[in-house]
C-alpha cells in the first residue's frame, strides 16, 4: 500500500471511529434527556394529582372529626377521636332528602341530553350541507353563554307556563347548558365512526332509526359515556338554576342544602364536610365505575 493510500485509510478510520463515538454520546444524551423528561412530567403529574386530591382527602377526614378537633392548632391529619355524629347529623336533618332531589335532577336532565344531544349530533355528522358549520357554530356560541345570562329569560319563560317550583324548571334549564356540549362532542365522535357498516345495515333492510340505535350508538358509547358524565356532574352540581327556581326547601338539591348549612354567625364545619363528602361520592363513583368508557372516549375521537 503507498504511503498516500495508508494515509487517506488512517483518515477515514479516524473520521469513522469519531463518528460512531459522537452517536453514541448523542444516544446517550437522548436516553438521559427523555428519562430527565419523564420524572419531569412525572413530578408535575404528582403535583397535579396531590393538588386535587388533598382538599378532598381533608374534607373527609374532617367528616370524621369533633368540632373541637377540626379547630385543633397544629391540624391533626388522624381524626382523635374517631365520631360518626356529623355524618349521622347531616343525614337526619334532611341530607337524605337534598341527595334525592340532586339526583332526580341529575338523572332527567342526563337522559335528557343524551336522548337529544344524540340525535342531532348524529344528523350533523352525516348531513353534508354548506350550513351544518353554522349550526355548529350556534351550539358553540350557546355552550359559551354564562349561566347568570340564561337565569332571567329562563325565568320569565317557566313562570309563563307555571313551571316554577317544580323540577321540570331545573331540568330543562340543565338541559340547555349541557346539550350544546354534548351535541358538539358527539358530532365528532359519530364523525370519527365508520360511516360503511351503517350503509351495510341499510342495504339488508334496517331502517334509519334501527341502524342508529344497533349500530351508531354502540360504536359511539366512548363519546356518549363522556357527555353522559359531564352531563351529570353538571346538572347534579347545578347550584343557581336550583336555588332561582325552588323555593321550597323541599325541592332543594344537595348544593343549595349545603349552602344553607353554613351559617351567618356559626358553622359547624365537621358537619359542613360531612355533607360535601356525601354530595362527592356519587360522583366519585361515577367516575370509578366508568372510567374506562370516559378516558376511552377522550381519547378516541370525541374531542378530535
Amino acid at each position: 500500500m503507498h504511503a498516500g493510500t495508508r494515509k487517506e485509510f488512517s483518515q477515514f478510520q479516524h473520521k469513522t471511529t469519531a463518528g460512531k463515538k459522537i452517536k453514541t454520546g448523542l444516544r446517550h444524551y437522548l436516553a438521559i434527556s427523555t428519562k430527565k423528561k419523564k420524572i419531569v412530567k412525572l413530578v408535575v403529574a404528582l403535583i397535579a394529582t396531590g393538588t386535587y386530591l388533598i382538599p378532598v382527602l381533608w374534607m373527609y377526614i374532617s367528616s370524621f372529626k369533633t368540632e373541637r378537633d377540626v379547630y385543633s392548632l397544629p391540624p391533626t391529619l388522624i381524626p382523635n377521636p374517631v365520631t360518626f355524629d356529623p355524618i349521622v347529623q347531616t343525614l337526619s336533618s334532611g341530607g337524605i332528602r337534598y341527595f334525592f332531589n340532586s339526583m332526580v335532577i341529575g338523572s332527567f336532565s342526563t337522559f335528557l341530553t343524551l336522548i337529544l344531544a344524540a340525535f342531532t349530533g348524529f344528523a350533523l355528522a352525516r348531513l353534508k350541507k354548506r350550513w351544518v358549520s353554522m349550526i355548529v357554530l350556534v351550539f358553540l356560541i350557546a355552550q359559551m353563554l354564562p349561566t347568570v345570562l340564561r337565569v332571567t329569560p329562563l325565568f320569565i319563560v317557566f313562570n309563563n307556563l307555571r313551571l316554577i317550583n317544580t323540577y321540570a324548571a331545573v331540568i330543562l334549564a340543565n338541559a340547555s347548558l349541557t346539550i350544546p356540549f354534548s351535541v358538539i362532542l358527539l358530532r365528532t365522535t359519530f364523525l370519527a365512526t365508520p360511516q360503511e357498516i351503517e350503509e351495510a345495515s341499510l342495504i339488508d333492510g334496517c331502517s334509519h332509526i334501527k341502524s342508529f340505535f344497533l349500530i351508531s350508538v354502540p360504536m359511539g358509547k366512548p363519546g356518549l359515556a363522556v357527555a353522559g358524565a359531564m352531563s351529570f356532574v353538571w346538572s347534579f352540581g347545578d347550584f343557581i338554576f336550583s336555588l332561582s327556581f325552588l323555593n321550597k326547601p323541599s325541592m332543594h338539591p344537595a348544593t343549595v342544602g349545603l349552602y344553607n348549612f353554613i351559617g351567618a354567625e356559626a358553622t359547624s364545619w365537621n358537619n359542613v364536610m360531612a355533607f360535601a363528602g356525601l354530595t362527592a361520592l356519587p360522583l366519585i363513583l361515577l367516575f370509578l365505575i366508568f372510567q374506562k368508557q370516559i378516558i376511552q372516549g377522550l381519547s378516541t375521537g370525541s374531542f378530535r
